[in-house]
């Protein structure tokens, strides 16, 4: 009974896979198709980038990954690029809200929970989510390199992630950039709890325990972050983000998206962007 019951979990593990694949790539061919994108031979026409009176041409086989210290705005800035540029944007937590939202459906819905119930009925398969969310996003990644197309990961990746992301870039002939956004731990860390409280945030991403308040554990789980890096990479202060010059990054990014050359940005930061110690 258990060994059929496990078949079973599998089973909806792969549709639901499949369904959230279909989803993304559906919802990008909707989005590519309503506005000033034109495709011929699998090559993207821009229009109306900041700061260019070119119509500017997306090389195929490009990807951008996001990744970084947590509460650094790395989803904001990837939904931002995915927006200008036209490319499909896949994330690691978007994924893995439509997870839960399946699976928690009624719970998130009609907010039935408390913190107890929250605990026992999300947060006891975490897990198992992150796995699942990440297998899911690299699917998804190698769909999409099938057939050419560029497109924006983001997640808070670590460097046994860039082992998986190397082999299916050389396995498919893709070029990489790599955006690392980080920032003052200690700031960042002040920002991190702060979300964590806020109602804002989806309830599948609260803190399973309240280790992560402190900053020295913060430090640790996430300061090895810095040393992901895929391809070439550039690396953003957020620390204050009024300070941030994203127009830049997102020439740094067309660059890269139009240049076949990548020694011209190697460990490159945007001006007024440097890392923070």
């Amino acid at each position: 009974m258990k060994q059929g019951f496990n078949v079973i979990k599998k089973i909806a593990l792969i549709v639901l896979i499949t369904l959230i694949t279909l989803s993304i790539i559906g919802n990008f061919k909707i989005y590519a198709n309503d506005g000033d994108v034109k495709i011929k031979n699998e090559t993207k026409i821009l229009s109306n980038l900041p700061g260019s009176s070119i119509v500017p041409t997306i090389l195929e086989k490009r990807v951008i990954i996001i990744s970084g210290i947590p509460a650094t705005g790395k989803t904001c800035y990837g939904e931002r690029i995915s927006k200008k540029t036209r490319l499909p944007f896949i994330s690691k937590d978007n994924i893995k809200e439509k997870i839960l939202e399946v699976k928690y459906k009624e719970i998130l819905e009609k907010k039935m929970f408390d913190s107890i119930n929250l605990d026992e009925q999300v947060h006891k398969n975490t897990h198992f989510y992150g796995p699942a969310s990440y297998a899911v996003l690299f699917h998804i990644a190698e769909c999409l390199m099938k057939t050419n197309i560029s497109f924006v990961l983001e997640s808070n990746f670590t460097v046994s992630h860039a082992d998986v992301l190397n082999s299916l870039i050389e396995k498919y002939g893709y070029k990489a950039l790599t955006i690392l956004f980080d920032g003052d731990i200690e700031t960042l860390h002040r920002r991190f709890c702060e979300r964590d409280v806020s109602d804002k945030r989806h309830l599948g991403h609260k803190l399973t325990s309240k280790k992560y308040y402190d900053v020295e554990v913060f430090k640790s789980i996430f300061l090895p972050i810095r040393e992901f890096s895929v391809g070439d990479k550039i690396t953003v202060d957020t620390s204050d983000f009024s300070n941030v010059d994203y127009d830049d990054i997102d020439a740094s990014v067309i660059k890269f998206l139009r240049n076949s050359d990548l020694s011209w940005g190697r460990n490159r930061s945007p001006k007024n962007s440097s890392p923070s110690i």
